[in-house]
C-alpha cells in the first residue's frame, strides 16, 4: 500500500468525505445552514485523533529549534536532526498508520469516537444507524483514502 503525504487540507477532505458518506446513505439528519459549521466541527475534532506528515514535521521542527545547543555540541546539522526527530515520532504512530494518517489511538477507538463525536454533537439533529455501522463507514473510508482521487 502506497504512502500518502497528509496535511491539515487531508483532514478537512476526510471530514467533508465522512459526513457526505453518513448524509447520502441517511445515517445521519443535519440542517444544510449548518453544514460547514459541523464540517469544520468535526474536523477540528478529527485533527484531535489523527496526525498528518505536517504535523510531524511541525513538531520536529519545533523540537530542533528546542535543541540548537545541543545539536552544535553532537556534530550534528539541522538537517539530519530534523529528519532523524521526524522519523522518531512517525516510528512513535507507525502501528496505527493508515493512507498517509497517524491515528492517536486504534482504528477501532478512532471509529467509536467519531461515531461518539456524531451522536453528540449538537448540530447533528439525528442519528439513524448503529454504532456498528457508523464505524464501519469511518473504517472503510480511512482503508481507501486517496485526496487525489477526491475533488476537494
Amino acid at each position: 500500500m502506497e504512502t500518502q503525504t497528509t496535511n491539515k487540507h487531508s483532514l478537512k477532505v476526510l471530514a467533508k468525505v465522512l459526513l457526505s458518506k453518513f448524509e447520502n446513505q441517511k445515517m445521519i439528519e443535519f440542517n444544510p445552514r449548518v453544514r460547514n459549521d459541523l464540517q469544520l466541527s468535526f474536523e477540528q475534532f478529527l485533527a484531535t485523533k489523527i496526525l498528518t506528515d505536517e504535523d510531524f514535521t511541525i513538531q520536529a521542527r519545533t523540537e530542533v529549534a528546542s535543541r540548537a545547543d545541543a545539536l552544535a555540541n553532537q556534530n550534528l546539522t539541522e538537517t539530519e536532526a530534523f529528519q532523524s526527530q521526524k522519523r522518531a515520532l512517525r516510528s512513535r504512530y507507525e502501528d496505527n498508520a493508515i493512507r498517509g494518517f497517524y491515528l492517536k489511538g486504534t482504528l477501532r477507538d478512532t471509529s467509536k469516537s467519531v461515531v461518539q463525536f456524531l451522536f453528540d454533537n449538537t448540530l447533528v439533529d439525528d442519528v439513524f444507524e448503529s454504532d456498528e455501522a457508523l464505524a464501519g463507514v469511518v473504517l472503510s473510508t480511512l482503508q481507501n483514502f486517496d485526496e487525489s482521487k477526491i475533488a476537494g
